[in-house]
This record gives structure tokens, C-alpha cells and sequence, in this order.
């Protein structure tokens, strides 16, 4: 295969999309490395390096969906099984860290009997009268 060859081979650049990805990580470029990882499972799904990457730079439900993904690539894979009990723990220590949801204010009672309407207590500010 020439050079040239090479450099259209699917796989060189999935691979060579994962290479950034890292290398990208390094250098604390986490946009650029989801980019690039991004794009090598879009040209293929069975990248399980990419597919770590990505649940390494996303929030616990989609790091646990990506390590999904992972595994199907590598059912064997010690490093995907780990990132997973990685994944859940994380999803374990923000359901505990979520704020409670607040609960509603009580309804406003009502002071006024109810046999007086309201349009006797709105009080209506005079027109102004012109010079």
C-alpha cells in the first residue's frame, strides 16, 4: 500500500482522529478531543478508544451510555468495566449532591369574607383633568 493509499484508508484515520483526540487531552483541549473522537466513531462505532474518550470528557448518564457503546466494541474490555463503575459512581454522588426539589409556597389565604367581591376593594386613581 502507498502512502497515499494509506492516508485514505478508513481505519488510518479513524485512528488518526483518536491520536488527536489524545493528543488533544494533553494539551487540555477538551472541546477539540470530543471533536476528534466524534468524528472517529461516526466513521466507525467499533473504536473503543474513542468511545472512552468520549465518557471521559461527558456528564455520568452519557459517560454510562458512551461505555456502552465501549463494551459492544470490546465485550472484554477491563478498561471500558472500569470506566462503568467510574460512571456510576459519579451518577451515585450527584443524585446525593442534588439539591432537594423546593417545595411549593402555600396558597395565599384569603383575609375578605367571601360575600364581598373584589371590585370593591380596588381603588381607582382619579383621571387627571387637563388646564
Amino acid at each position: 500500500m502507498s502512502p497515499d493509499e494509506a492516508s485514505d484508508h478508513p481505519s488510518r484515520q479513524e485512528n488518526s482522529a483518536v491520536v488527536q483526540a489524545r493528543l488533544q487531552l494533553r494539551f487540555g483541549n477538551r472541546q477539540a478531543a470530543r471533536r476528534f473522537a466524534q468524528m472517529a466513531v461516526s466513521k466507525d462505532a467499533g473504536l473503543e478508544e474513542a468511545w472512552l474518550i468520549l465518557a471521559g470528557l461527558s456528564s455520568p448518564r452519557a459517560s454510562v451510555a458512551y461505555l456502552n457503546k465501549a463494551l459492544e466494541a470490546n465485550p472484554s474490555s477491563e478498561r471500558a468495566r472500569q470506566g462503568m463503575r467510574w460512571a456510576v459512581e459519579r451518577m451515585r454522588k450527584e443524585a446525593l449532591s442534588a439539591p432537594l426539589p423546593a417545595a411549593e409556597p402555600p396558597a395565599p389565604r384569603r383575609i375578605v369574607p367571601e360575600s364581598i367581591p373584589e371590585e370593591a376593594f380596588v381603588r381607582r386613581r382619579p383621571a387627571l383633568q387637563p388646564y
